[in-house]
């Protein structure tokens, strides 16, 4: 099962606004309006912006025993038997981005929130969060659209695999 990602308001904000500067610049670069435009502004703001599109997430799909995370470039997979805890909305309290993408297409790469440490992103919104563990201890934290279906989809599919384990 499909589970959309929509933008929040904020961060398709910060995309709109990245996009008009990059257009701005690379204008005013090809037309010599002004002497601070230059080419590398443009190829590094066109850069940053085609690495957060190829990168954020767009969607999540829930398999008979996997969660995969899609990105237009790549996705993650995670085992549905390899989940251990997972949370809808949980208090992040004082979060900081480490290294990753803050708002242009989404919220993705390793962020330090207070309140559950180390985490990695694959969010295109604040509200409708699902918080992660996995067996390993990585922490995840994605923003389906709708998420208490898609935490019902995961529990489910987490039941039938213990059932089969049981079975056998």
């Amino acid at each position: 099962m499909e589970f959309e990602a929509s933008l929040d308001l904020c961060s398709k904000i910060i995309t709109i606004g990245l996009a008009g500067t990059f257009l701005y610049t690379t204008a005013a670069t090809i037309l010599k309006v002004k002497k601070h435009a230059s080419a590398k502004i443009s190829a590094t703001l066109g850069a940053a912006i085609l690495f957060a599109y190829l990168y954020g997430t767009h969607s999540y799909v829930v398999t008979d025993s996997e969660l995969i995370i899609k990105q237009r470039i790549t996705e993650k997979r995670i085992s549905i038997k390899d989940i251990v805890d997972l949370q809808a909305n949980p208090s992040l309290g004082i979060t900081i981005r480490v290294f990753g993408v803050g708002g242009v297409f989404g919220y993705f790469g390793i962020y330090y929130s207070q309140a559950l440490g180390f985490v990695n992103f694959y969010a295109t919104q604040y509200k409708s969060l699902v918080f992660i563990t996995t067996k390993t201890g990585e922490k995840l934290l994605i923003s389906p659209d709708d998420a208490y279906r898609l935490m019902e989809e995961i529990k489910n599919r987490s039941f039938i695999s213990e059932q089969q384990k049981e079975d056998s």
